[in-house]
């Protein structure tokens, strides 16, 4: 921001793909898409009946009563694909908490079955807090024995050549929650997509580290082309600039995202590379991101009294419904800001 109040153009950084428009641009980690976004529900039910490994007919029917629970309930959403009748459901925010209220365990067990499937069919692309917050027994043993099984055992091989068990699972886990949450191929990932993977487990209060090992295991099969052997490697590539920090997180409104630049790149002659990288996290994402994701055509930072007490409700709370210890931080942040 100049002396006069005016604010100066600052270029889109190389890391920011999309062009910053007035529409909210999609995350950087953009899915290839299965094909069965719009799918009829019966040809997925039919698609299901592959992945069984015992097709009885108990099986068969226990499959399709969930699926059939699932199905109505995504269909009281109106949209055109099952993802974003998802998202309309609210409950990628809710994690464990997800679906219709209410329900008894056997029911509630129906309906995670139903949504294990769907995920497995690349249908429904849950968020990384969703499926942190969750519990999805074998869905992701089903998961890679669906989609690049051969890939993926080639990864569980080299995991466990090189690690305990139960490190070695977690390694192939990673990988398998990225390939959910982006729908990219292993092959297409990209430093990025750790990144983000690592920012979203901090966000929520977990660790990576499995994440070396998970970067170690892709690039011995092929993956993460043009990067160092290791992820301590690709780290040290150097700091990214202000404009490079905050363009991390899409921002619709262009005046919005220069100011944000601007005062970035002055908080920088104070604080350290990682404080830095945190300001741009809380201020871009945690604090206008977040105004953005619940008032789309939002472009200016003088908010109502209404506007600002939600926001300060929905950021004293982790996506999984637990306290964010960090609020606090935030709130101070955004009041310097």
């Amino acid at each position: 921001m100049t002396r006069h109040g005016r604010v100066a153009r600052t270029p889109v950084s190389p890391r920011d793909p999309a062009l910053l428009t007035t529409s909210i641009p999609e995350p950087r980690s953009t899915a290839r898409g299965s094909g069965r976004a719009t799918a009829h529900r019966d040809e997925l039910a039919r698609l299901a009946e592959n992945l069984l490994s015992e097709p009885t007919v108990r099986n068969l029917w226990r499959q399709q009563l969930s699926l059939t629970r699932i199905f109505d309930w995504l269909e009281g959403f109106p949209a055109d694909t099952w993802q974003d009748r998802w998202l309309l459901s609210g409950s990628d925010d809710l994690g464990s908490g997800w679906g219709p209220r209410g329900l008894s365990a056997g029911t509630r067990s129906r309906f995670t079955a139903g949504l294990g499937t769907l995920i497995v069919l690349q249908v429904v692309r849950p968020s990384y807090s969703w499926l942190f917050g969750s519990r999805l027994l074998g869905v992701y043993d089903a998961y890679r024995r669906q989609n690049q099984p051969a890939l993926f055992a080639e990864l569980k091989q080299r995991a466990g050549g090189q690690r305990c068990d139960e490190h070695a699972t977690e390694a192939l886990n990673v990988l398998t929650r990225m390939s959910i949450v982006t729908g990219k191929d292993l092959l297409a990932f990209d430093l990025e997509d750790l990144t983000d993977y690592a920012r979203a487990r901090r966000d929520n209060g977990r660790t990576v580290t499995a994440l070396p090992l998970a970067y170690d295991i892709l690039h011995a099969v092929g993956g993460l082309k043009d990067s160092p052997p290791t992820l301590r490697e690709a780290q040290a590539r150097g700091q990214l600039t202000p404009a490079e920090l905050i363009d991390r997180h899409p921002i619709a409104n262009r005046a919005v995202r220069d100011v944000l630049v601007h005062y970035l790149a002055e908080r920088s002659a104070v604080l350290d590379y990682g404080s830095l990288v945190n300001h741009a996290q809380m201020l871009a994402d945690l604090f206008w991101g977040d105004l953005q994701r619940h008032h789309p055509a939002i472009s200016s930072l003088n908010l109502t009294d209404e506007v600002a007490q939600a926001w300060k409700q929905r950021v004293r709370v982790l996506p999984d419904g637990r306290p964010r210890r960090t609020a606090h931080a935030v709130f101070l942040a955004v009041r310097s800001f």
